[in-house]
């Protein structure tokens, strides 16, 4: 079971990577698979591409709630 991040923290983990940092030890720091670390990406990126800064979180309910982000450059880099 995940743990929920929020947006901020979430971006915390994306701009470690784009530090250069290893997606696999950001993964086991964050103690999420690289497929839910990539989801992470791609929906900063799509939220930046949108207009609306707002990105959908969901936690282990299922319930979803939408909170406002930064926008993130590069996060197109750090997919596969």
């Amino acid at each position: 079971m995940y743990k929920k991040y929020s947006p901020e923290e979430k971006l915390r983990f994306i701009k470690k990577s784009e530090a250069g940092g290893s997606i696999a030890a950001i993964c086991r720091e964050a103690g999420v698979s690289r497929t839910i670390f990539y989801r992470w990406v791609k929906q900063y990126k799509e939220a930046g591409e949108k207009g609306p800064k707002t990105l959908v979180t969901t936690d282990l309910g299922g319930q979803s709630t939408s909170a406002p982000i930064p926008s993130v450059r590069n996060a197109s880099s750090l997919l596969p």
